[in-house]
């Protein structure tokens, strides 16, 4: 109800300074597309719920505990954070949704580039937070994460700096770092979104490690320094260690990425802190107060890596 109020708000703004005819074909074209797209997202969850209902009674009356708890597990997953499960084939259904996200932004982004190449920046926010809000209901996450589902590689470049992570080292066992960009050509640099029902991780492609925040071993002035981001293997058997588990809050395009360790409560954002040190400026990764609003420290841009 929210994000039809946020729409109808944008297009009744509009209606001031564009012609009526062109406005209605504009309302009346968004209202279609979301129309269809509710219908055909609505549709693909159904067919994928069936097939979990069907798998589950069958592992039921098969008599495997096992597999019955499993897709119990995954079916509220699905229901409650759109994770698709690993027990029931699901590339349909993702097939689909890719098919009617992709039909909802051939309609939405348009009208958006509109709205900012007239300089109406607050109209075109608006009308992207209700495209990112339908997305998001969908998938589980909005426009800030490409889809996910094929398990892309993805390059996590800062706001601020231009720079993007990368662990050290000439293994990439080393302290994650901030460097310049290169892309696909260069696989340490790139990453693994993956998600979970308690967070996300963050898996190089390289090395296969997943990043996670470690305390400093050195002291500064008597006080133990900021954690630093490192990396090491994740055991697929056992649950998530929560200090390689992420939170990602998404602002329009950029995310802010935060731990989720306990002890990492009051200062639990990863934030660019620029250094200079005999004249050379270095930046380093660490663990801040989220500020609000972020600064662009505190901003990231995840793309597909290309």
């Amino acid at each position: 109800m929210k994000r039809l109020f946020a729409l109808v708000l944008v297009l009744s703004a509009a209606a001031l300074s564009s012609p009526a005819g062109a406005q209605a074909d504009k309302t009346e074209a968004l209202a279609k597309a979301k129309a269809k797209f509710e219908q055909d997202v609505s549709k693909a969850e159904d067919a994928l719920i069936a097939s979990i209902d069907k798998a589950l009674t069958k592992a039921q009356s098969a008599g495997n505990k096992p597999l019955a708890e499993k897709l119990a597990y995954e079916r509220d997953l699905f229901v409650n954070q759109r994770i698709a499960p690993a027990n029931v084939p699901a590339a349909g259904y993702l097939k689909q949704r890719s098919h009617a996200i992709a039909a909802l932004e051939a309609a939405y982004l348009p009208a958006i580039r509109d709205f900012a190449k007239a300089k109406k920046e607050e109209e075109a926010e608006a009308l992207e937070a209700v495209l990112n809000g339908l997305v998001k209901t969908a998938r589980g996450y909005g426009l800030g994460l490409p889809e996910l589902s094929p398990r892309p590689p993805l390059v996590i470049e800062n706001k601020g700096t231009g720079l993007v992570m990368e662990p050290g080292g000439k293994t990439g066992t080393g302290t994650v770092t901030l460097v310049a960009k290169v892309g696909k050509k260069r696989p340490m640099q790139c990453w693994y979104l993956d998600r979970d029902e308690k967070g996300y991780t963050l898996v190089n492609a390289q090395t296969g490690r997943a990043c996670h925040w470690a305390p400093r071993t050195t002291f500064a002035g008597g006080e133990a320094l900021p954690p630093h981001l490192a990396t090491s293997k994740l055991d697929p058997q056992k649950e998530t260690p929560e200090e390689h588990l992420l939170q990602i809050t998404e602002s329009r395009r950029e995310v802010v990425i935060s731990s989720l360790a306990k002890g990492a409560r009051t200062a639990n954002t990863l934030t660019v802190v620029e250094k200079k040190q005999k004249g050379v400026t270095t930046y380093e990764l660490t663990l801040e107060k989220a500020e609000s609003p972020p600064s662009p420290n505190q901003q990231w841009v995840i793309t597909e890596a290309r």
